[in-house]
């Protein structure tokens, strides 16, 4: 037996140097593949990090492009609104060009219907146009301003109403 006790002895020490230079060589093994790991972990972190400052700059130039656009929205807006500026500004002309028109009439028909003693009236069409035409305009029914007091500084152009508001387009 106790040869077999010596075999037994002689084999378990061989079997333990044996796990001793497998747990050595697992224990360089874990050493390598943790290195590894140290090092992929690093080139993980330094990914990570670009992909967030892609994604900040992918965010800045979409704020950039909304910017832009919103210019030039807001520079479309800015023409439409000079050409709208334009044609108010225009109809503003043509309504003060009608007024007077409409005063001039208004003042030709009041000395047509009360006429003031000798001096000659131009006719309405040699004023408003230039033609040679000679114009007398007929006699409407009378009208309520008429019947005042003094119906002639009542028709006069000029004498409007100091509390008439004649509101005025602004634009710029």
């Amino acid at each position: 037996m106790q040869l077999t006790d010596k075999v037994n002895t002689m084999t378990l020490d061989q079997r333990q140097k044996l796990v001793g230079l497998e747990i050595a060589k697992a224990r360089q093994d874990t050493a390598i593949v943790a290195e590894k790991l140290d090092t992929t972990c690093g080139q993980l972190d330094v990914a990570r990090a670009q992909l967030l400052e892609m994604t900040r700059q992918w965010r800045e130039v979409q704020v950039t492009l909304g910017v832009k656009s919103d210019k030039a929205a807001l520079a479309e807006r800015d023409e439409q609104l000079d050409s709208l500026c334009a044609s108010f500004a225009s109809l503003e002309e043509r309504q003060d060009a009608s007024e007077r028109k409409v005063g001039f009439l208004q003042e030709q028909l009041y000395y047509a219907r009360y006429p003031s003693g000798g001096g000659s009236i131009p006719a309405a069409g040699d004023h408003l146009c230039g033609s040679g035409d000679t114009f007398q305009p007929k006699r409407p029914p009378p009208s309520p301003r008429e019947h005042r007091a003094n119906p002639r500084r009542a028709n006069m152009p000029g004498n409007d109403s100091p509390y008439k508001f004649k509101p005025k387009f602004a634009c710029g």
